[in-house]
């Protein structure tokens, strides 16, 4: 089972913090509102996040974000 310390660890601090405004059920639009960044940053983020984290698809990284539950 992932531990948020684990994750914390292998991401950089702006992949990790759209895997919480995710865990939040933000979009990327909104996200990237947020945090002053471009959409497709936000996109790049996570994909990078993802692909850190072996995550395959979408429902992976909701079974992800529910095991390290909320903020």
């Amino acid at each position: 089972m992932w531990k948020d310390d684990r994750i914390r660890e292998m991401l950089s601090k702006r992949e990790y913090q759209v895997l919480m405004y995710l865990r939040e059920g933000l979009r990327l639009k909104s996200i990237a509102e947020i945090t002053g960044l471009d959409t497709r940053t936000v996109g790049t983020y996570k994909s990078r996040a993802l692909k850190k984290l072996d995550i395959k698809d979408n429902n992976e990284l909701k079974d992800l974000l529910q095991a390290i539950g909320p903020s």
